[in-house]
């Protein structure tokens, strides 16, 4: 993830769908029930305007990984999917 935080926000993705860092060990109150369900490291979740999740992906395997998997989340979504 080291690879990827830094440059995020300032891609056209990050700009639209802004990437939350939640602690599961000390969530802010809205994240208490989501954080304690993973239990892998990191969970990458994909939530739309109203929080329901439409996308989940764990672990990060790399740069390409990463963006190929949100890319085809967020074009799902996106789809109505």
């Amino acid at each position: 993830m080291s690879n990827v935080a830094p440059s995020y926000p300032k891609t056209e993705l990050g700009k639209r769908f802004p990437m939350v860092v939640v602690d599961n060990f000390s969530p802010p109150k809205e994240w208490e029930k989501r954080a304690w369900e993973i239990r892998f490291y990191p969970t990458f979740l994909v939530l739309d305007k109203h929080g329901r999740e439409r996308g989940v992906f764990r672990g990060y395997r790399g740069e390409e990984f990463f963006w190929g998997e949100l890319e085809g989340v967020i074009g799902r979504m996106m789809a109505g999917q």
